[in-house]
């Protein structure tokens, strides 16, 4: 009886470990800024704007999970570019005139993911929450210089996959927001879907 007592609160006892995931995806962007500041015959503009279309990439995250906490962490980087046009309506203008550019997007956001990770015998998932640096490259196109703007966003996401062994197959949404990039681009929201692979080490296999 003595032993039984010592060794019950042992038996009781959590197992900590330590896995590894990564992930690699590519799918569509959609969004861009709300609005944009420039400088005009010395004067400053401000443009209310919207985007039409999408741009095209992916992304590649990795990290660890730990056991029995269900809690992911890691890096990731965003790469999309495309075309896509945009409706800029002049606040100064009081006839509300509006003008229209194609212009030429790529989108560099490096993430720091922490995700709440489902694991299941036949499915993985992760729910969380991201800062990311921004970089944000625009030009006109058929024009040669780019302008680039830089700042901080926010956003989540939730990808989940069918696993066999340590290889999945599925996908994911994501959405996210920068209230200011260079002051010059502002209100810059994107949303998304993404497919691919994840691939799961350790006690998450």
């Amino acid at each position: 009886m003595r032993r039984l007592i010592l060794l019950l609160p042992l038996s009781l006892s959590p197992v900590y470990a330590i896995g590894f995931w990564g992930s690699l995806g590519g799918g569509l962007n959609f969004g861009g800024f709300r609005e944009v500041r420039f400088t005009e015959d010395g004067d400053t503009v401000t443009a209310k704007t919207s985007a039409k279309g999408f741009i095209a990439g992916g992304n590649l995250m990795g990290g660890i999970s730990l056991q029995p906490i269900p809690i992911a962490v890691g890096l990731g980087v965003d790469y999309y570019t495309g075309t896509q046009k945009y409706v800029l309506k002049f606040e100064a203008d009081s006839r509300g005139i509006e003008d229209e550019d194609t212009l030429e997007v790529k989108r560099i956001y490096i993430k720091l993911p922490v995700a709440y990770h489902l694991s299941l015998p036949r499915l993985k998932g992760y729910f969380g929450l991201y800062p990311a640096y921004a970089l944000y490259s625009v030009k006109v196109k058929g024009e040669s210089d780019w302008a680039v703007f830089k700042g901080f966003a926010f956003g989540g996401f939730t990808n989940l996959y069918y696993s066999l062994g340590p290889v999945g197959l599925g996908g994911g949404i994501f959405v996210d927001y920068a209230p200011s990039l260079d002051v010059y681009i502002n209100k810059v929201f994107h949303y998304g879907i993404n497919l691919g692979l994840l691939i799961s080490l350790g006690v998450l296999e």
